[in-house]
């Protein structure tokens, strides 16, 4: 099945992942439907999944994508290095500082205790956000991709607190950038997993087709420039290295990096 078959690595030759079929769905669904019953967390406790309570008392988990292939990039983005850290340690530590506890890491690399395999390796971030979420039963998940070294605790605060603003009337808090929602650094209920999974059935795999019918809110670039950041820098996503070039202003990776 999905959690013991997909799970384990059983992709076609050829790299691909493999056709779901209806009892895969159900299967699914029905992790879904577990993972998404309430638990109650120590008094007090911040809870051992990476949450803890944000704006207005809603709890808040990160989640760190580091599972894609990086093609493009030509070799393993969270292993990269800028000013002595990987890319997924930069990250990793922007997240934890903004929510105030370690985050979460859907992928192959990660530290003890916080990384969570990937359902569907290869099959995008959608499913590792889907993934991710098996790992935290916080209302909200932080998701952020580990391709964006400059990202900062600050730079995360404009999606943070519009969380009391958008309580149960958002299901999801989004950039804008360039006219560009920047949905690898985003807010997304946790009570919407079930439309993730009928995306994921449906063979869509982007975060764009969860997005379809559910309520954005979306956040402005001047909510950064009032911080004095530019968001096409703080918020960059570093896909290939002549835009790490470009954006960086530094030379592209090292060999050794």
């Amino acid at each position: 099945g999905v959690v013991g078959g997909v799970a384990g690595g059983r992709g076609s030759p050829a790299g691909g992942v493999r056709a779901w079929t209806p009892a895969d769905v159900a299967e699914l669904a029905a992790f879904v439907a577990r993972a998404a019953r309430p638990r109650r967390p120590a008094a007090g406790a911040a809870g051992a999944t990476g949450e803890r309570p944000g704006p207005a008392g809603a709890r808040v988990c990160g989640l760190v994508l580091a599972g894609g292939r990086s093609r493009r990039m030509g070799r393993d983005k969270a292993g990269l290095e800028w000013r002595g850290r990987t890319w997924l340690d930069r990250v990793r530590a922007a997240v934890a500082e903004a929510t105030g506890a370690p985050p979460l890491v859907v992928g192959r690399r990660g530290p003890a205790g916080s990384l969570v395999r990937d359902l569907l390796p290869g099959s995008g971030p959608l499913a590792g956000v889907v993934s991710g979420a098996y790992g935290t039963r916080a209302p909200w998940m932080l998701v952020v991709a580990c391709d964006m070294p400059f990202l900062t605790s600050e730079a995360l605060q404009p999606l943070l607190e519009r969380l009391p603003a958008a309580g149960c009337d958002a299901d999801a808090v989004v950039p804008v950038v360039d006219g560009r929602r920047q949905l690898t650094c985003a807010l997304y209920a946790r009570r919407q997993l079930h439309a993730a999974v009928a995306r994921l059935a449906e063979g869509r795999r982007g975060l764009h087709a969860w997005l379809d019918g559910l309520r954005v809110v979306e956040v402005g670039e001047d909510a950064w420039t009032r911080r004095g950041l530019d968001p096409r820098i703080a918020l960059a996503d570093v896909d290939d290295p002549d835009t790490w070039k470009r954006v960086a202003g530094v030379a592209a990776p090292p060999a050794d990096a």
